[in-house]
């Protein structure tokens, strides 16, 4: 099962998602709460008291006392390895690519159909990320306007294979999923992986397909991306 936590402020849109997830076959929506604030708030009781978090979080762009964006670095900060879906009315490209740039996971569109959010949730939880058509349309058009002035030092200059294994993750392909296409093992493409990041300064794998997008070392066009 996905465990899932979800903030958002209008009772009835939550209680509605909430009742819509919990109908998907592998997911439960453990933690609800009615702002950013709060759900940090509860995070940081789950951490203290030693209880797992949820594996995905869903949060509202737009809360009162938190918004989603600031819940977003405030619950990167304090547990890395969190991931969160933002879910929005609005799809200002240069807000969707924002959301991306602060550790988002994933963007969805209120309005998105039921086979989205499912398709997104188990991407994110499989992938680490996920991009639907408004995602693309907004890393597309940045990609377009950001020069490629990316230069990394020389010790962290991406090697041949790490090149590669980068292009794999950009294209969504598991650890097991590289490692069977290169025939590695899963735990050197996971040695890859974690040089990537650290070589990029990236926080997450999606933060890590951005900086291929900026470095213009993979094509918008290239990744995989949801159709709805």
């Amino acid at each position: 099962m996905i465990r899932i936590g979800i903030a958002e402020d209008q009772a009835l849109f939550r209680k509605g998602i909430v009742s819509l997830l919990n109908s998907f076959h592998n997911m439960e929506v453990v933690e609800e709460a009615a702002d950013g604030q709060e759900i940090v708030n509860r995070y940081k009781e789950l951490h203290a008291a030693q209880e797992a978090l949820p594996d995905i979080t869903i949060l509202d762009l737009n809360m009162p006392v938190l918004d989603g964006i600031k819940a977003t670095v405030q619950l990167k900060e304090l547990f890395p390895q969190l991931k969160i879906i933002i879910i929005s009315s609005f799809d200002d490209q240069d807000i969707v690519v924002h959301l991306y740039e602060k550790g988002a996971n994933a963007y969805l569109d209120k309005n998105a159909e039921p086979e989205e959010v499912e398709e997104a949730i188990n991407a994110v939880f499989t992938n680490d990320f996920f991009f639907n058509k408004a995602a693309k349309n907004a890393l597309e058009d940045a990609s377009i306007d950001t020069p490629n002035i990316i230069i990394l030092n020389a010790e962290d200059a991406l090697s041949e294979r790490e090149l590669e294994v980068l292009k794999y993750i950009c294209y969504a392909n598991t650890t097991e999923e590289i490692a069977n296409i290169m025939s590695l093992s899963k735990r050197t493409v996971d040695g890859h992986r974690s040089k990537l990041m650290q070589k990029t300064s990236s926080k997450n794998t999606t933060s890590l397909v951005l900086f291929a997008l900026k470095a213009k070392l993979v094509n918008i066009s290239e990744l995989k991306v949801n159709l709805f």
